[in-house]
């Protein structure tokens, strides 16, 4: 199932900032800085945006939130056009977790499960407004328009 980010405002640097902030208030050895690091490297190459991304109607075909999540943004793009995930929705919070643990040398295994859930559950409740299923995102012809960069404001 494709998914989509509809961010509103809400730049995607600043979505890893609250990523990267979460993770450090719950994981005192990974420093903000290194979760930041972590989470846009895990991020970058699974979202994707076209210049047409939030013009079209295949944009707005939007299915039910991930993970539980209710409510809906307005489909206004705003300063940010909504782009699409490419990777699994459910594996990225996993795969940030597992990153970030490895980043701290001093985490005991006793400690490491525990630890695995709550990184990844601050990425989910970070991710969890904005992320959705859209069966036509990536995959309708308007989706073949030029790429543009989906961590920049829309000019």
């Amino acid at each position: 199932m494709p998914f989509q980010l509809w961010h509103g405002d809400t730049t995607l640097p600043a979505l890893i900032d609250r990523i990267a902030e979460g993770a450090s208030a719950i994981a005192p050895d990974l420093t903000v800085a290194r979760a930041r690091q972590i989470a846009e490297t895990i991020l970058r190459p699974h979202v994707h945006q076209t210049v047409a991304c939030a013009k079209h109607g295949a944009c707005s075909d939007v299915g039910p939130a991930v993970w539980g999540g209710r409510g809906r943004l307005p489909i206004d793009a705003g300063s940010t056009r909504p782009c699409r995930l490419d990777a699994d929705s459910n594996d990225l919070p996993e795969v940030f977790a597992v990153a970030a643990a490895d980043a701290m040398p001093s985490l005991e295994n006793s400690q490491r499960s525990a630890l695995l859930e709550r990184l990844a559950t601050v990425v989910r409740q970070v991710l969890l407004p904005y992320l959705f299923e859209n069966e036509q995102c990536g995959h309708a012809p308007i989706c073949r328009a030029a790429s543009s960069d989906p961590f920049k404001r829309v000019s």
